[in-house]
């Protein structure tokens, strides 16, 4: 660490980038064992080395986190570190998002399937949104089977289910419940799940079905949810037209 910053300091103006920040910078511990040890002493390190900065030596060090709350509270003092959220992104970044991927991964879509995405992400990070160009790519060039909206639409919905039900695992094991029994039920709902030519209903529906869970167990909006293909194909929602079960 002290190499590190060294290296900065003779390079500046300089920036520093640790990812996973957590996992060098987690609170001390008063254990004695020699890992938590090593670990309050890098912790330590960090401190002795952002206190040393010196205005005449532009520096700016950066830490990327998804468990702020593991970070030491002697990193995120005013003089230190600075808490900065990075939300998920919204409606018109999630059509960039869209678009760069698909463009890397060949995948030949219209501008309006592209907000079609967009717009059927809600609350979708980046990572999740290239899965779904990413699995277009695989269908492509080793199944043979050219994109098209309605299989955009059910890789969608296949990966808002996958989503839901990772979201239902972490809740299961907040609430105490037997976290191990539930977590082996989902990984063997989401082995068996097997894409179907046509499916009985759209997007996220379709998929909750066949993993076995119910539709109330996806989440909110999960009517806007269940009609993930049909939108993404151009068609009028089910719910819009009839009664959904």
């Amino acid at each position: 660490m002290r190499e590190l910053f060294a290296e900065a300091r003779r390079n500046a103006p300089a920036v520093i980038v640790f990812d996973e920040f957590d996992a060098i910078a987690a609170s001390r511990s008063g254990r004695d064992d020699g890992g938590s040890r090593a670990g309050n002493a890098l912790v330590a390190q960090i401190l002795t080395e952002m206190d040393g900065f010196r205005p005449d030596v532009p520096m700016l060090v950066i830490g990327t986190t998804n468990r702020l709350e593991l970070i030491d509270e002697a990193l995120l003092r005013p003089s230190r570190f600075q808490s900065i959220a990075i939300d998920l992104p919204g409606t018109a970044a999630r059509r960039r998002i869209a678009e760069i991927h698909a463009d890397h991964f060949a995948v030949d879509v219209s501008d309006d399937v592209l907000d079609a995405v967009a717009e059927a992400t809600d609350r979708c990070n980046g990572d999740q949104i290239r899965a779904i160009f990413r699995d277009a790519c695989v269908a492509k060039y080793c199944d043979k089977v050219e994109p098209t909206p309605e299989s955009i639409g059910f890789l969608v919905g296949r990966m808002k289910a996958s989503v839901a039900a990772q979201r239902l695992q972490r809740k299961a094991g907040q609430s105490g419940q037997p976290t191990a029994e539930q977590r082996s039920r989902a990984d063997s709902r989401l082995r068996s799940q097997r894409p179907t030519a046509r499916l009985p209903r759209s997007g996220l529906a379709a998929t909750a079905e066949s993993m076995g869970l119910h539709p109330e167990q996806m989440g909110e909006n999960s009517a806007d949810d269940c009609v993930t293909t049909d939108r993404i194909a151009g068609r009028p929602a089910a719910h819009e037209s009839e009664t959904t079960n």
